[in-house]
């Protein structure tokens, strides 16, 4: 796999928007000397503008679900963190002390020496 660095990626990034912006141009112009492109592309949208609308609509609502999505998984994660006070002993360990119900971010209620129970989803845990 291809590793791209810091260094790499301002100058890649450069050169890709170069590229792209030539490649525009030169859409652009043989849109303004070829005739045939003209009329191809005039039919093309009078014939599919819904098609074209219902599409891109459909990708900017999936887009946005995904980065809601992304989003609220990333303040889970957050949250649940600072609710179970992982320290430098569980990042060593990689084992996370379970204080807090993992899905509800509740308290646990002790039941006996190692089972504990969610107060609100009502979950068994064993530590």
């Amino acid at each position: 796999m291809l590793r791209i660095t810091r260094t790499l990626a301002l100058p890649l990034l450069a050169v890709q928007a170069v590229v792209n912006a030539f490649l525009a141009f030169w859409v652009y112009m043989e849109y303004v000397h070829n005739r045939f492109l003209r009329e191809y592309l005039a039919t093309f949208w009078t014939a599919n503008l819904q098609t074209v609308a219902v599409v891109a609509a459909s990708g900017i609502v999936g887009v946005g679900s995904l980065l809601y999505l992304a989003q609220r998984r990333e303040a889970l994660w957050v949250a649940r963190d600072k609710a179970t006070g992982e320290g430098e002993e569980s990042l060593q360990s990689g084992l996370v002390p379970l204080d807090v119900c993992p899905v509800c971010n509740m308290p646990l209620k002790t039941l006996s020496e190692g089972r504990f129970q969610c107060r609100r989803c009502g979950r068994y845990f064993k530590k």
